[in-house]
C-alpha cells in the first residue's frame, strides 16, 4: 500500500481538489440524503425547500442519539463545509461567533477577553468533542443543563436567525419558549451568536456541578455577573441550568440584591429567594432537594470567591 502523499501528489490533482471544495455535495442512499453546501445562501435555500431537514455540524450530540436508536434522520443538512460560518470576530465590545465555530476555537478566541468562559469550556468536554462540537449546536439542542448557555443569559447574548427572507436577531432570554421549544421558524438557521464582553468592573463566575469535575454532564450550572462599587451591589445577573425546563434567569433574586450591601448576610437572604424561583426535578443526576441546596450554595460560593479574589469593600 502506498502512503497518501504518494497517491495524491500531482499539482493538477491538488488544484482540482481546491475547485471541488467550493462545490455543493449531496449524498444519497435509498431514502436517506445528506446535503453538504459550501455557501450560506445555498444552505438557507435548502432549509426553505427541503421539508423535515435536520441541521447539524459536529453532530457530537445528534450522533450519539442516532447510534443509540433514539433519533432517526432521513434528511440532513450538514453545515461544516460552510467556511464563512466558522468565523469568530471581535467587533467592538462583542464577539460574533459563527454557527460552525468549534468549542476549541471559541476557547482560544475568548481566553483574553472572557477568561471565565474560556476556563469553563476547557473542562466541560474532551479535546475530540471540542474540536467538532459547536456553541450553536449547544444552543439549538436546548438542554436545560447545557454548560454553555447560562453565561449567554447573563451576558445578554443574542442569536442571529437567517432565512432566504433575511435576518432577525433574538435575545437568548426570549429564544427559549419552553422545554426544547425554540423561537425558530422551519425555514431559519441559527447562523451566529453575538456575545457582549462583560465590563471590567463586573465580576463574572461560572460553575458546574457534576459527579466529575471534567468531561461530565452537569446536574446544576450557575452564572453570576455582579457590579459592586463602594460596598454596594449596583447590579447583579444570575442564571441557573438544571433547575427547570430551560435555563433560568432569577429576576426576583436579582432585584432583591440590587442596591443592597455586599455582605454575607444579604447573600444568605437572597439564597432563600433562589429556592422560590427554581423548579428542579429529580433524576439520575440528583434529586430536586439536592439541586435546590446546591443552587443556594452556588450563590454563596460566588460571593465568597469574589471576596477572596478581589477583597471588595463590605457594605451594610
Amino acid at each position: 500500500m502506498k502512503p497518501l502523499y504518494e497517491r495524491y501528489h500531482s499539482d493538477e490533482m491538488l488544484e482540482e481538489f481546491k475547485e471541488l471544495e467550493n462545490e455543493d455535495v449531496v449524498l444519497k442512499n435509498n431514502d436517506r440524503q445528506i446535503f453538504l453546501p459550501s455557501r450560506i445562501d445555498d444552505a438557507l435555500k435548502l432549509k426553505k425547500e427541503e421539508k423535515l431537514l435536520k441541521c447539524t455540524s459536529g453532530a457530537t450530540d445528534l450522533g450519539v442519539q442516532i447510534n443509540k436508536g433514539r433519533h432517526e434522520m432521513t434528511k440532513v443538512l450538514s453545515l461544516y463545509r460552510v467556511q464563512e460560518m466558522s468565523k469568530i470576530e471581535k467587533k467592538g465590545q462583542e464577539f460574533h461567533i459563527g454557527a460552525t465555530a468549534t468549542w476549541h476555537d471559541i476557547e482560544k478566541a475568548l481566553k483574553k477577553d472572557i477568561p471565565e468562559y474560556s476556563k469553563l469550556i476547557h473542562i466541560f468536554a474532551s479535546p475530540q468533542i471540542k474540536n467538532a462540537g459547536t456553541l450553536v449546536g449547544n444552543i439549538a439542542n436546548a438542554s436545560p443543563i447545557a454548560d454553555g448557555t447560562p453565561f449567554l443569559f447573563i451576558s445578554e447574548a443574542k442569536v442571529v436567525l437567517s432565512s432566504t427572507n433575511g435576518e432577525r436577531i433574538v435575545p437568548m432570554a426570549e429564544f427559549y419558549k419552553g422545554y426544547k421549544d425554540l423561537d425558530l421558524e422551519e425555514s431559519e438557521l441559527i447562523t451566529k451568536v453575538i456575545i457582549p464582553i462583560p465590563l471590567k468592573n463586573h465580576f463574572l463566575k461560572l460553575y458546574k456541578v457534576s459527579l466529575r469535575k471534567d468531561m461530565d454532564i452537569s446536574a446544576v450550572t450557575f452564572a453570576g455577573l455582579g457590579n459592586i462599587e463602594n460596598g454596594e451591589i449596583k447590579s447583579i445577573k444570575i442564571a441557573y441550568g438544571g433547575v427547570g425546563p430551560v435555563v433560568k434567569r432569577l429576576p426576583k433574586t436579582e432585584n432583591l440584591l440590587s442596591g443592597k450591601g455586599w455582605n454575607e448576610k444579604n447573600i444568605g437572604e437572597a439564597s432563600l429567594q433562589v429556592e422560590k424561583e427554581i423548579t428542579p426535578i429529580s433524576d439520575v443526576r440528583g434529586s430536586s432537594q439536592f439541586r435546590t441546596q446546591v443552587s443556594k450554595n452556588l450563590l454563596m460560593k460566588y460571593y465568597r470567591e469574589i471576596q477572596s479574589q478581589y477583597g471588595i469593600e463590605q457594605g451594610k
